[in-house]
């Protein structure tokens, strides 16, 4: 068994701002233009990205965007000579999937 952690906030606040920052996420239209030559290939690309850095700087950690919205997040460790970890995940949504008004949840899913 390992060591857990207490989280800051209970688990029930703790969802409830992960489904409302699900909630503002998929509103934003970030689908991609494969016609675009620019990077990122649309304004709601950038947007998405903005949003993102301003959440994570909102949990306190260093965010920072580039020129092509880039987002770089940097989370501390918690161990004393650890090596480096890097996550690296695609933020941009292909054509035909659009921007959602609401947030629909399931009470049970299996």
């Amino acid at each position: 068994m390992t060591d857990r952690t207490p989280l800051p906030v209970s688990e029930d606040q703790l969802a409830d701002r992960g489904t409302a920052h699900l909630a503002r996420v998929i509103a934003i239209d970030s689908q991609s233009d494969e016609r675009s030559a620019s990077i990122p290939s649309t304004e709601g690309q950038r947007r998405l990205s903005e949003t993102l850095r301003a959440y994570f700087e909102e949990l306190g950690f260093a965010a920072r965007t580039d020129e092509s919205a880039n987002l770089v997040v940097d989370v501390p460790g918690n161990t004393a000579g650890a090596p480096r970890l890097a996550f690296m995940v695609h933020i941009d949504c292909a054509r035909g999937t659009e921007a959602v008004d609401e947030l629909c949840g399931l009470e049970a899913w299996d």
